[in-house]
């Protein structure tokens, strides 16, 4: 138990390192760095240090997919927002709702975001990009806000 208890050099640069990054990821606006420059700067760091080796790395295949995949699709939903997809079809969209019922028009909206979330690898992503839209949509139809953020 005596052995666990020790802290060496490898514990001592990952706290340095950590704390660093605690610093960066709360004054970094100001210091203009970004959060995911101080991760990637963090993660370099302990590469090059030697508290991470590049077979840590390459064993922890599982998270490193997911680490991809989630940047990957939140980036894909953000760009959609960004060049105006959501937003069309927002628009196309709520022209052909006009003068259905408020209820029927909450029903179909829920059904199709809820359906939706299967082109969406992750809820994040699903979120940031249908999320206002739906809400646009119900609220513009006379839904009350709290009972279309349901």
């Amino acid at each position: 138990m005596a052995a666990v208890a020790i802290i060496g050099a490898k514990e001592i640069i990952m706290a340095a390192i950590f704390l660093g990054l605690l610093v960066l990821w709360i004054f970094g606006e100001d210091l203009a760095i970004g959060a995911t420059l101080a991760a990637a700067l963090g993660v370099s760091l302990l590469f090059i240090t030697g508290v991470l080796t590049w077979e840590d790395a390459l064993n922890e295949k599982s998270a490193w997919d997911t680490m991809i995949w989630i940047g990957l699709l939140i980036m894909l939903a953000s760009k959609l927002n960004e060049y105006g997809m959501v937003a069309w079809f927002g628009k196309e969209f709520g022209a052909h709702l006009e003068g259905f019922h408020r209820l029927a028009v909450y029903m179909l909206v829920a059904a199709i975001y809820c359906y939706a979330h299967y082109s969406f690898a992750s809820a994040t992503a699903h979120i940031s990009a249908l999320f206002p839209l739906s809400m646009a949509l119900m609220v513009a139809a006379g839904i009350p806000p709290f009972t279309a953020a349901l």
